[in-house]
Protein backbone atom coordinates (compact mmCIF):
# COMPACT_ATOMS: atom_id res chain seq x y z
CA UNK A 1 0.00 0.00 0.00
CA UNK A 2 2.76 2.20 0.89
CA UNK A 3 4.72 2.19 -2.16
CA UNK A 4 1.39 2.24 -4.58
CA UNK A 5 0.41 5.32 -2.80
CA UNK A 6 1.21 8.69 -4.79
CA UNK A 7 3.73 10.44 -2.77
CA UNK A 8 1.13 13.54 -2.61
CA UNK A 9 -1.38 11.22 -1.07
CA UNK A 10 -0.51 11.63 2.58
CA UNK A 11 -3.15 9.82 4.40
CA UNK A 12 -2.64 6.00 3.64
CA UNK A 13 1.35 6.59 4.04
CA UNK A 14 0.65 8.32 7.55
CA UNK A 15 -1.05 5.14 8.40
CA UNK A 16 1.14 3.06 7.13
CA UNK A 17 3.85 4.58 8.87
CA UNK A 18 2.11 5.34 11.99
CA UNK A 19 0.85 1.45 12.46
CA UNK A 20 4.35 0.17 12.25
CA UNK A 21 5.77 3.48 14.50
CA UNK A 22 3.27 2.42 17.14
CA UNK A 23 3.37 -1.45 16.95
CA UNK A 24 6.98 -2.06 17.10
CA UNK A 25 6.38 -5.60 17.12
CA UNK A 26 5.19 -5.38 13.25
CA UNK A 27 9.24 -5.44 12.45
CA UNK A 28 9.11 -8.82 13.62
CA UNK A 29 7.54 -10.18 10.74
CA UNK A 30 10.14 -11.07 7.74
CA UNK A 31 7.54 -9.53 5.32
CA UNK A 32 7.28 -6.14 7.17
CA UNK A 33 10.34 -5.97 7.51
CA UNK A 34 11.77 -6.70 4.17
CA UNK A 35 9.24 -3.61 2.75
CA UNK A 36 11.09 -1.21 5.53
CA UNK A 37 14.69 -2.15 4.18
CA UNK A 38 13.70 -1.76 0.62
CA UNK A 39 11.87 1.54 1.37
CA UNK A 40 13.99 4.42 2.09
CA UNK A 41 11.10 7.19 2.27
CA UNK A 42 9.47 5.21 4.62
CA UNK A 43 12.52 4.34 6.74
CA UNK A 44 13.02 7.94 6.75
CA UNK A 45 9.47 8.74 7.82
CA UNK A 46 9.43 5.84 10.79
CA UNK A 47 12.98 7.48 12.04
CA UNK A 48 11.10 10.72 12.41
CA UNK A 49 8.30 9.54 14.08
CA UNK A 50 10.39 7.67 16.79
CA UNK A 51 12.03 10.98 17.10
CA UNK A 52 8.62 12.83 17.53
CA UNK A 53 9.07 14.16 14.94
CA UNK A 54 6.34 14.84 12.02
CA UNK A 55 6.88 12.09 9.28
CA UNK A 56 7.04 14.73 6.35
CA UNK A 57 10.09 17.15 6.31
CA UNK A 58 8.38 20.88 5.66
CA UNK A 59 4.90 19.52 5.11
CA UNK A 60 2.03 18.78 7.60
CA UNK A 61 3.28 14.91 8.07
CA UNK A 62 1.99 13.28 10.75
CA UNK A 63 1.01 14.96 13.65
CA UNK A 64 -1.60 12.50 15.29
CA UNK A 65 -1.34 10.11 17.48
CA UNK A 66 -1.51 6.81 16.33
CA UNK A 67 -5.06 6.18 17.99
CA UNK A 68 -6.22 8.46 16.19
CA UNK A 69 -4.61 7.06 12.61
CA UNK A 70 -5.91 3.39 13.19
CA UNK A 71 -7.70 1.10 14.33
CA UNK A 72 -5.33 -1.63 16.42
CA UNK A 73 -7.97 -4.30 15.81
CA UNK A 74 -8.23 -3.95 12.13
CA UNK A 75 -4.39 -3.83 11.81
CA UNK A 76 -3.73 -7.21 13.31
CA UNK A 77 -7.12 -8.67 11.43
CA UNK A 78 -5.79 -7.71 8.30
CA UNK A 79 -2.24 -9.55 9.31
CA UNK A 80 -3.64 -12.49 10.96
CA UNK A 81 -5.22 -13.32 7.51
CA UNK A 82 -2.60 -12.33 5.96
CA UNK A 83 -0.32 -15.14 7.13
CA UNK A 84 -2.93 -17.79 7.00
CA UNK A 85 -2.54 -17.73 3.30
Amino acid sequence: MYTATPDNVRELRDVVSSAINSHATLLDKPEIGTVVRENTALMFELLRLSRGLPAVVGGEGNDMTPAETIDDSLLYRYYDTESDS
